[in-house]
């Protein structure tokens, strides 16, 4: 079988609704405000900027801590960062890897995390992952929803998380 390599992952990967682009510092400022606005629409049970932390900073933190990040843009509006999908802990070894991401309050409903999955989905197959992981809370019910959707099983069930699993082969 052959090896995974996600250096090999392109830059910019297109769709028919969005384009997926590698996160770059340059987008720090757009990338920063998509997070705030999930904070402020309250995505989240807790803030995940550090105390301090600007933009440039919290970028570079995301970064350090996944393999790839791709930024979601509209195909139509190649300017405006929608939302992320993140591919992180890549467990070489036995080919698997957790995928998880976010998109702007005014975009969600449209079909573009979906589509940005199956795009990173085939990716990943064409790279011989075997096995997708996701993370979400036990609160987070569209994000509950939308793996099922996608596919994925439910594969353990903690107090607050909840660990999904999807087959790649």
């Amino acid at each position: 079988m052959k090896k995974t390599k996600l250096n090999d992952f392109p830059t910019t990967v297109e769709g028919t609704k969005v384009i997926l682009e590698k996160l770059r510092l340059e987008n720090s400022d757009d990338y920063f405000e998509l997070y705030k606005n999930r904070i402020e629409h309250q995505i989240f049970e807790e803030s995940v900027f550090l105390f301090h932390e600007n933009h440039e900073e919290f970028t570079q933190r995301i970064l350090s801590l996944c393999h790839i990040v791709y930024v979601i843009k509209l195909k139509e509006k190649p300017n405006i960062l929608i939302g992320d999908c993140a591919l992180h802990q890549c467990n070489k070894e036995q080919s698997k890897i957790f995928i998880g991401g976010t998109i702007h309050s005014d975009y969600k409903g449209r079909g573009y995390m979906k589509e940005t999955f199956s795009l990173v989905i085939n990716l990943l197959k064409q790279n011989h992952f075997q096995t997708l992981m996701s993370e979400t809370s036990v609160y987070n019910t569209s994000a509950i929803h939308f793996i099922n959707k996608m596919g994925f099983k439910l594969k353990k069930d903690s107090d607050a998380k909840l660990l999904y699993e999807k087959n790649l082969s």
